[in-house]
C-alpha cells in the first residue's frame, strides 16, 4: 500500500479474500455463490428440513435493506431462513443481522407476550410491571387518554414513531392514528438524524432526495469510471448493497472514500482519503475553488441550468426580479428577463459572470452581479486548496489532484450517506457536493449525478396516500386543496397537529408551545436512541401517561405506564416493504401467528380507535389496508402523487410478492434540467437562506470541534457509527449476535492513547459536561488522532453502572435548519475527554 499524504492508494482485491472485518459481505457473496448453482425451484442452502410451509416475508429494520426472506416453517415455528427470489439474484440476499432477528429476536425470553402496566407503587425505570388482558389495556389507556384530552386539550397528547419497523402500514400508521385523534404528532426525521441531506437536496433541486435519485443506480454504477464516496460506509451498514459497489471495481470503475475513520468500505478503496470530521463541506469548496480557477469547470451548463447567470440585489441579497415576477440576467448591453417556470430558457447571451454592475429594471436602478459572482467570489476569499486544506486537514495536493480527476473524469459520480450530516450545520456539506456535481455538468446526466437514497422507499413515504394518512385532515376540503405534501401535513386547523420532534425536550421542559400531558412512543428505542437520553427520561416524569408498543423488553420500555406486545416482522399479517437503495416493492405475508399476546401495529391502533369512535375507517384487516394503498397509488390524483407507482404491476405483487414500481429503466433525475426552485434552475444561491448567512453556499464550523474554546477541557470529537452487527439496538442482545460483538469498544489513536499513559483494552471514562460513561478502549490507527469512535446501538445493560454514551450527546436547534424543515440531530458534532477509569 502505497501512501500519500492522508490519501491512501489501495491495491486491487477479490472480494472472497477479504478480511474477517467484513463478517456480512463474506456471508452474502458465499450465498451469492450458492444462488447461481441452484435451480430456481430449490432452496438455496443444502438443507432438506420437512417443513409445512415456506412462506416469503421481510427482514425491514432501519438498515432500509428490505431483504425478501423466505421463511421455513413447521408447527407455527420457523425452523429456518434464506433469501427470496427476485428476477435479478443480486438481489437475493440476506446477512447474520437478518437471520438472528428470525431465529432469535422473534423467541426472544425477553419478548413482550402480553400487555402490561407498571406495577402499583413502582416508578418509571424500575422495570416492575403486572400482566393485564388487551381489553383492560384499551378500557384504561383510552379513558385516560380521552380525560387528559378534555383537562388539557387535544393536542396535549401526543404520538412519535421510529424507524423500528419500516414497513409502510406499521411505519405509518401512528401518524394515522394521531391524526384521527387530533393530537399531536411528533416528526422523527430530525430527531434520527436523518433530514440534512433532504435539506442540502431542498436548497439546490427543490426536492427531497426521494423525488430525484436514479433508478437503480447501484446497478448502473458500472458504468460510471469514478465514483467518489463521502462518508459511505455500505460495507458494515448496507452489507447485502455494498456487492455492487465491488462489481462496478471489478469493472474498471475507480472508487475514492472520504472519511474520518479507515472503514471496511474505505479499506476496499482505490484511494482512501481521511479528512477531519464535519469539515467535508470546506474539502468540497477548496475542489471547486482549484476546478474553476483551472477553467475546468461547465460554463455552459452553469449558465444554462443554474441560477449561476441571475442576478443578485446587492441591497436586498435577493434574486432581481421585475413587475412581472420575471427573474433577470445581463447580456453585456441589457437586463433581459427569464420566465418563472421550470426549465424556462436563459437568453442566449446571458453572462455567467458580469462583476458588479448596475442595471435598470422598471425604472429602478439596481447595484447587483450574478449569482455566479457571489459564488466565485466567496469561495476564492475562504476556501483555496491550501485554504480548506487547513479546515479539512487532507493535503493541498490530493484537494487538487481529485478536483482535476472529478472535473476530467466523463462519468463520475459523487454517492453520499448518512455519515457526512450528522453534524450542526450537517446539510451545507449535503449542498456542497450537489453544487460540486453542478460545477462539472453531472447533475441529469446518465451513470453520474449526486446521490444520497434512491430506491422505492422515500417515494412510498412521501408519496402515502393522503386520504388514508389524514383521515380528518383530509375530510377538510380546503386542506385537500394544499399544493404539497409539507403544506398538507403542517394545517392546523383539523387532525394532528405535526410539531418537531427534536423539540420534544424543549416543549417538556418548557410546556410550549403547549403542555403535553401523555405520550405513545411506537418503533422507538429512544431508551438508547434518542440525545440527552437520562434529561428525556427524567422530563418524562412530568407525563401523566407514557404508552410503549414494543415487541421486546427494551431500556424504553422500562420507562412507560403500560407496554403493548407488537408482533415481529414473521407474525405480521401482512404489510408493503421497500428498498432504500433499489425500486423494488415488496408484500409480505405472515409467516407464523403471532406469539402469545402481540398484534399488528395497525390492528392495536383500531382496536384504540373503534373503542374511542374516532374518524376514519378502522375496521380493515392488516390485508385490506395493503389492497387499499395500492390501489390509492394508483389512482390518487393531486400533489402526492408519484406517477413511478402508476404503472405499478400489483397483479405481479400479489403473486411473486415483489415487483418494481413503474419507473422507466433509462430514468436520469433532472435529465430535463427541470428543478422544482424558485427559479426553476439548479439553484447556486438560496434567498430562503438569507437571513442565516447561508444564501452563498458555505462550510461552517461544527458546533464543537478542536477549534472551539470547548476543546481545551474535551479535546476529542466523539463520533458513533453504525455498527455491521445491528441496525441501532435491535440486534444487540441476541445470542448470535452477541458471540461476534461481545462488549462495546471505543476506538482511540494510538497517539490519544500514548498522550494519555492507556494500552489496548483499559478501561476509560468518556465524559463531557452532560454525562459520563465506562468502556474499554481498542487502539487503532484507523482513527483519525483527535477522533475516537464506538459503534452505536448498545444498551445501558452493557456498561458498568448502565451509564450511557447517549447522554453525552447534544440536542441543540438550529434556526437555519429549522426554517426548512427541522433540526438535525448531531450524533457525531460532540466534544468528549477520556482518563483512566476510577
Amino acid at each position: 500500500m502505497s501512501k500519500k499524504g492522508t490519501g491512501f492508494n489501495l491495491s486491487r482485491r477479490r472480494f472472497l479474500a477479504a478480511s474477517s472485518t467484513a463478517m456480512g459481505l463474506a456471508a452474502f457473496s458465499e450465498t451469492s455463490v450458492a444462488i447461481a448453482q441452484q435451480t430456481p425451484t430449490k432452496p438455496y442452502g443444502p438443507w432438506r428440513i420437512d417443513a409445512d410451509k415456506v412462506v416469503r416475508s421481510c427482514c425491514n429494520p432501519n438498515c432500509a435493506g428490505a431483504c425478501g426472506i423466505n421463511a421455513f416453517v413447521k408447527d407455527n415455528r420457523i425452523l429456518y431462513v434464506e433469501p427470496a427470489r427476485f428476477e435479478d439474484p443480486r438481489y437475493d440476499r440476506i446477512c447474520v443481522k437478518g437471520i438472528a432477528y428470525a431465529m432469535q429476536k422473534t423467541y426472544h425470553p425477553d419478548r413482550i407476550k402480553y400487555p402490561m402496566k407498571i406495577a402499583s407503587g413502582s416508578k418509571r425505570g424500575e422495570g416492575k410491571y403486572v400482566r393485564i388482558s388487551w381489553e383492560q389495556a384499551v378500557d384504561e389507556i383510552s379513558a385516560k387518554l380521552l380525560d387528559i384530552k378534555k383537562r388539557h386539550g387535544t393536542k396535549s397528547c401526543a404520538w412519535m414513531t421510529m424507524t423500528g419497523n419500516l414497513d409502510l402500514i406499521a411505519n405509518n400508521c401512528t401518524a394515522r392514528f394521531a391524526d384521527a385523534f387530533e393530537g399531536t404528532n411528533l416528526t422523527s426525521a430530525g430527531i434520527m438524524a436523518d433530514l440534512a441531506a433532504n435539506m442540502g437536496f431542498l436548497q439546490t433541486t427543490g426536492s427531497f432526495p426521494s423525488h430525484s435519485q436514479e433508478t437503480n443506480s447501484l446497478e448502473e454504477m458500472q458504468y460510471s469510471k469514478l465514483v467518489i464516496c463521502f462518508g459511505l460506509n455500505y460495507a458494515e451498514t448496507e452489507p447485502n448493497a455494498f456487492r455492487f459497489f465491488l462489481d462496478a471495481q471489478d469493472a474498471g470503475v475507480r472508487f475514492v472514500h472520504i472519511d474520518p475513520r479507515f472503514s471496511t468500505s474505505a479499506s476496499k478503496s482505490d484511494l482512501y482519503i481521511q479528512i477531519r470530521p464535519g469539515t467535508d463541506a470546506a474539502m468540497i469548496y477548496g475542489m471547486i475553488q482549484h476546478i474553476i480557477a483551472s477553467r475546468k469547470h461547465n460554463a455552459e451548463y452553469l449558465r444554462k441550468y443554474t441560477s449561476g447567470a441571475y442576478l443578485i440585489d446587492d441591497a436586498t441579497k435577493l434574486y432581481v426580479r421585475d413587475k412581472a415576477g420575471n427573474f433577470i440576467v445581463y447580456d453585456g448591453k441589457n437586463p433581459q428577463p427569464v420566465k418563472k417556470e421550470q426549465g424556462a430558457e436563459v437568453p442566449g447571451g446571458a453572462l455567467l459572470s458580469t462583476g458588479s454592475i448596475t442595471v435598470s429594471v422598471d425604472g429602478k436602478q439596481i447595484k447587483c452581479c450574478t449569482a455566479y459572482d457571489k459564488f466565485v467570489e466567496h469561495i476564492n476569499a475562504n476556501y483555496t486548496p491550501a485554504k480548506a486544506s487547513a479546515i479539512c486537514e487532507v493535503p493541498e495536493s490530493v484537494i487538487k489532484d481529485l478536483a482535476i480527476e472529478y472535473a476530467t473524469t466523463d462519468p463520475a459520480i459523487i454517492r453520499m450517506t448518512q455519515g457526512i450530516q450528522r453534524y450542526y450545520s450537517g446539510h451545507l456539506s449535503y449542498r456542497a457536493a450537489l453544487v460540486l456535481g453542478a460545477i462539472c455538468g453531472n447533475i441529469g446526466k446518465r451513470y453520474a449525478g449526486v446521490s444520497w437514497a434512491s430506491g422505492a422507499l422515500f417515494r412510498m413515504i412521501f408519496g402515502m396516500p393522503p386520504e388514508w394518512l389524514y383521515p380528518v385532515k383530509w375530510q377538510d376540503p380546503d386542506t385537500a386543496k394544499m399544493s404539497s405534501w409539507a403544506e398538507a401535513s403542517s394545517t392546523e386547523e383539523k387532525g394532528a397537529r405535526n410539531v418537531n420532534g427534536t423539540e420534544i425536550l424543549n416543549i417538556l421542559e418548557t410546556g410550549k408551545p403547549y403542555p403535553l400531558k401523555a405520550v405513545w412512543f411506537a418503533g422507538y428505542g429512544f431508551g438508547t436512541q434518542v440525545p440527552r437520553r437520562k434529561k428525556l427520561l427524567e422530563l418524562m416524569q412530568k407525563l401523566e401517561l407514557v404508552v410503549v408498543s414494543e415487541n421486546i423488553m427494551s431500556p424504553g420500555a422500562k420507562h412507560a405506564d403500560y407496554i403493548l406486545p407488537v408482533t415481529t416482522f414473521y407474525e405480521m399479517e401482512s404489510d408493503i416493504s421497500c428498498m432504500v437503495l433499489s425500486y423494488h416493492v415488496q408484500r409480505h405475508s405472515q409467516a407464523v401467528t403471532p406469539l402469545y399476546e402481540a398484534k399488528d401495529d395497525i390492528e392495536i391502533y383500531s382496536m384504540f380507535a373503534r373503542k374511542m369512535n374516532l374518524p376514519g375507517n378502522w375496521s380493515m384487516t392488516a390485508t385490506q389496508h395493503v389492497d387499499f394503498l395500492l390501489n390509492a397509488y394508483k389512482t390518487t390524483k393531486g400533489p402526492f402523487k408519484f406517477d413511478c407507482f402508476v404503472n405499478m404491476d400489483i397483479a405481479e405483487l400479489n403473486r411473486d410478492g415483489y415487483t418494481l414500481a413503474g419507473m422507466p429503466k433509462s430514468f436520469v433525475p433532472f435529465e430535463d434540467q427541470k428543478f422544482d426552485t424558485n427559479t426553476g434552475k439548479f439553484e447556486m444561491y438560496s434567498e430562503m437562506m438569507v437571513p442565516y448567512d447561508e444564501a452563498i453556499p458555505t462550510y461552517k464550523e461544527p458546533l464543537e470541534s478542536k477549534k472551539n474554546k470547548l476543546a481545551s477541557k474535551y479535546p476529542l470529537v466523539f463520533m458513533n457509527v453504525h455498527s455491521k452487527y445491528t441496525a441501532h439496538s435491535q440486534h444487540r442482545v441476541l445470542p448470535w449476535i452477541k458471540e461476534l460483538d461481545p462488549e462495546p469498544l471505543l476506538e482511540v489513536n494510538p497517539a490519544d492513547a500514548s498522550a494519555r499513559g492507556l494500552k489496548d483494552g483499559d478501561k476509560v471514562d468518556v465524559f463531557n459536561d452532560r454525562g459520563r460513561f465506562t468502556v474499554k478502549i481498542m487502539l487503532s490507527e484507523g482513527i483519525k488522532a483527535g477522533v475516537v469512535n464506538m459503534p452505536e446501538g448498545w444498551w445501558p445493560d452493557h456498561f458498568d453502572n448502565k451509564s450511557h454514551y447517549a447522554d453525552l450527546l447534544h440536542m441543540t436547534l438550529n434556526p437555519a435548519q429549522n426554517a426548512m424543515l427541522d433540526t438535525n440531530y448531531a450524533p457525531y458534532d460532540n466534544l468528549v475527554q477520556i482518563a483512566r477509569a476510577k
